[in-house]
């Protein structure tokens, strides 16, 4: 069944990744050759292939019909079903929501009228007429959409009408609720470990247990189904029960808590693997590889969306690496060996998929995991399961919630400590799809290594295998980068010589008690500096200190070490100033007026600071560093809010060459980009940072009139997402989409 498996994975991969599938398919043909396999079941193996391929293309068609169907529709007026409490952060409210009999999550800022109500916090069980739009998270076919709601009708409200499944949600918040009451600090991470939604937790305390690897811990995963099953079998062993009755427990008890996990990929394979174990013949489960071979083709074919799931990657690949290291635990005596072997080769499997997704080694999870795998299975999960099953009887337990207590406290020093080491990144670049043939045959090889257990061969040949494609792929170009931050700037130069210049980091307006999760970091600048294999910036210039231009500054300077923070210190008011200046220090973070910079030599290139600015003025977009960029005969000129009066001034102060590329000031607003500027500079292309759909309406139609005129070619975030040119002879531009 592996084999197949394998033929079916083939199938899949010619869809996306053509390098990866001939070389799995180049593995399986020297595999047949090896063992003999008869000409019936390479031709079974070949036909698998192909049906998979067809499969999988169908339903990527179908997906990609949905996706645009939703984005032409993002605009949304009707009625919603709130399923689930809503969770309450700042003033956003956030939770899911049933519309036309799709689920999706959904985010709510109410009006502040609305809110002295405290309606929103009755929002489930109720179905409203709402107002809102359809956003995707990112612009993959398969990324899910997110509902941000403009308005709800709470007039319109009435009361759901339960059907069968709602009996689970209804349990839920009687949990939830209960869990409340008690003397449990963090009653949202007992929710978390029992039914793996984590909307309750806090955004940098997720933040934090991804940053060292053990998220999965946290969240529902193949570890919590198999502690699950092992107590209750454990439990019922001991009373005697005989094993048909205790099979039958086990499969009600997993499909409910796959129910309550709101069917997550991981639960949802673990579960399937745990109840192939159960029923399948014992001849069929001889070797663990097939059963996961089974049930990695039978989950595939009835959720084939799974499959671009990162966290149903992760399963399957990790168990794969750990079924092949049989023999290894075989031979081990020691329980704390088997973890030891166990880690290692976990984060061997999950290597590829951090590689790919994340473009990151997670080295520290090695050593977190070693450390916070025995303290979540054998204490921190039965407990949540004791606490779970008491949360339904009508006493306190104060000694049990003091002990969770304690531990959460334990558990919080450490995970500070492993924190401290995270600081310590290790990026990959981007990997084309031959280097992915590369990690895979590496990885095999290591496993190999270690299962034959020359451990030392094996973690030498791990680390020179990290060390090359970290080195390797690094492309020694001269690139700029025009990030994709929405409504806001945000700018990236890194040279042939591996120095790198950000000009502004991007950011939004936050409101009144609202929680920056800094999602334009995480999510829109922090991948592609991984890519680029970026670990610290030499200069990070702030135009101005508006919120679109600064808002991300204090969270990218907590990843990436700044060494030079250059400013308009006349922009900054003194509290913002003395803020900056001591959160800079304890980065290690230099910060210099831009007066004091006006000349900087690269490598390659060159960056001249120009002063353009009013100081009389209060308005802080007439404060904005101006800035000439001169590399490989190319001229680019970046604005950043500047004004006309700023280009008046400019165009009078300096004698400007020719523009080769221009950032539009002001995001193409109509109080920049004069004719007289623009006429006089003549830029090839314009660059427009703006945000989709954005309610200023910007770019204005007469400045990008006023470009066209002048034969200068517009690209707009808006329109292709995060560009990058390659300053090379010629120049080459790419866009996201």
């Amino acid at each position: 069944m592996f084999y197949l498996a394998l033929s079916f994975l083939i199938g899949i991969l010619w869809l996306h990744v053509k390098p990866l599938a001939l070389f799995i398919a180049a593995m399986l043909i020297f595999i047949a050759i090896q063992k003999r396999f008869t000409f019936i079941f390479l031709l079974l193996c070949f036909a698998v292939v192909v049906l998979s391929h067809f499969y999988f293309q169908h339903h990527e068609k179908v997906q990609t019909a949905l996706f645009n169907k939703m984005q032409q529709q993002s605009e949304y007026q009707g009625v919603a079903t709130f399923t689930q409490q809503p969770v309450k952060r700042g003033n956003q409210f956030k939770g899911f929501v049933n519309v036309r009999d799709e689920r999706f999550k959904y985010s709510y800022y109410p009006k502040k009228e609305q809110d002295a109500l405290g309606q929103e916090q009755q929002l489930f069980p109720l179905t409203c007429q709402i107002r809102g739009q359809f956003k995707p998270i990112n612009y993959h076919i398969h990324s899910p959409f997110h509902l941000f709601i403009k308005s709800v009708d709470f007039d319109s409200c009435t009361a759901t009408h339960e059907r069968q499944h709602d009996y689970l949600k209804q349990h839920q918040k009687f949990i939830t609720d209960q869990l409340q009451e008690t003397a449990i600090h963090y009653p949202g991470r007992i929710v978390a470990l029992i039914s793996g939604d984590v909307s309750q937790l806090d955004e940098q305390e997720l933040t934090d247990v991804k940053a060292i690897g053990i998220y999965h811990l946290l969240a529902v995963s193949g570890s919590h189904v198999t502690a699950l099953s092992a107590i209750i079998f454990t439990v019922l062993i001991g009373l005697r029960v005989p094993t048909v009755y205790i099979k039958l427990v086990l499969c009600v008890v997993l499909i409910v808590f796959g129910l309550y996990t709101d069917l997550a990929p991981s639960a949802v394979r673990s579960i399937i693997t745990v109840l192939f174990i159960l029923f399948l013949p014992r001849k069929w489960l001889h070797q663990g590889v097939d059963t996961l071979g089974l049930c990695f083709v039978f989950i595939s074919l009835i959720f084939p969306h799974f499959i671009y799931d990162i966290g149903f990657q992760f399963s399957f690949l990790i168990t794969l690496f750990i079924l092949l290291s049989k023999p290894l635990f075989e031979r081990a005596q020691q329980g704390w060996l088997n973890l030891l072997y166990l880690t290692f080769i976990a984060q061997l499997g999950s290597f590829m998929i951090s590689t790919f997704h994340f473009n990151e080694i997670q080295w520290m999870g090695l050593i977190s995991n070693l450390l916070f795998v025995p303290f979540y299975t054998f204490l921190l999960f039965p407990l949540a399961l004791l606490r779970f099953i008491l949360l339904h009887l009508p006493f306190p337990f104060y000694l049990l919630d003091q002990l969770f207590n304690f531990l959460f406290f334990i558990h919080d020093q450490c995970v500070d400590i492993c924190l401290y080491f995270v600081k310590f990144k290790w990026f990959i670049p981007e990997l084309s799809s031959i280097w992915l043939c590369f990690v895979l045959f590496a990885l095999l090889m290591v496993l190999h290594y270690f299962v034959k257990r020359r451990f030392v061969s094996a973690v030498f040949m791990f680390m020179i295998f990290a060390i090359i494609i970290t080195k390797v792929p690094l492309q020694h170009t001269n690139q700029l980068t025009m990030l994709d931050v929405g409504q806001g700037d945000a700018f990236l130069f890194q040279n042939k010589a591996g120095e790198t210049v950000m000009i502004d980091t991007g950011g939004k307006a936050i409101r009144e008690n609202e929680v920056n999760n800094h999602s334009i970091s995480k999510y829109q600048i922090l991948p592609t500096f991984k890519k680029r294999g970026i670990t610290k910036l030499d200069y990070l210039i702030i135009t101005h200190p508006h919120a679109d231009h600064i808002g991300e500054l204090d969270y990218i300077m907590t990843q990436i070490h700044v060494k030079q923070l250059i400013i308009n210190v006349d922009s900054f008011n003194p509290e913002q100033l003395a803020y900056l200046k001591h959160y800079s220090a304890k980065l290690d973070t230099h910060v210099s007026d831009f007066r004091d910079m006006s000349d900087i030599t690269l490598t390659y290139g060159a960056l001249k600071l120009l002063d353009a600015t009013v100081p009389t003025s209060e308005d802080a977009n007439l404060q904005s560093i101006i800035t000439l960029l001169e590399i490989d005969h190319y001229h680019i000129l970046f604005m950043g809010d500047a004004t006309k009066e700023n280009e008046a001034i400019l165009l009078k102060k300096y004698e400007l060459p020719k523009i080769d590329i221009l950032k539009v000031g002001h995001h193409g607003s109509k109080t920049s980009s004069s004719e007289a500027f623009i006429r006089a500079i003549q830029p090839d292309i314009s660059l427009i940072s703006s945000g989709k759909q954005n309610r200023y309406k910007l770019p204005n139609e007469e400045v990008e009139a006023l470009l066209l005129e002048h034969q200068s070619t517009i690209i707009n975030t808006a329109e292709v997402g995060e560009v990058t040119l390659t300053l090379a002879h010629p120049l080459h531009i790419q866009t996201a989409r």
